[in-house]
């Protein structure tokens, strides 16, 4: 074995250390968001618009937020009357957008 790997591997290390307090910022940073804020559902509003129904799932892909994040916003958007439920269970919620009449 060679000695030379040692120090190498030593430093190796020391740098990765060096690097996780930037990782973490950078994780932080693009995080994804934990809660419904005014501005995210004025997003989701303009998203809705453009689909003909609408999941948790959908939605969280669309927005980029977590699937609980997207459950809690679509009961939001159904209680402000945005869209209507059309078919729910305990797992799901499948909504429309609301029809003008």
């Amino acid at each position: 074995m060679s000695s030379k790997g040692q120090p190498e591997k030593a430093e190796k290390a020391v740098e990765k250390k060096q690097q996780r307090p930037q990782q973490r910022a950078q994780a932080k940073a693009s995080a994804p968001l934990l809660e419904v804020t005014p501005e995210l559902i004025n997003r989701a509003k303009r998203e809705v618009q453009k689909m003909k129904y609408v999941t948790p799932y959908r939605l969280s892909s669309v927005l980029g937020v977590k699937v609980s994040v997207a459950r809690k916003l679509l009961r939001e958007l159904i209680r402000l009357g945005v869209v209507e439920a059309r078919a729910k269970n305990r797992r799901l919620v499948v909504a429309v957008l609301k029809q003008e009449s």
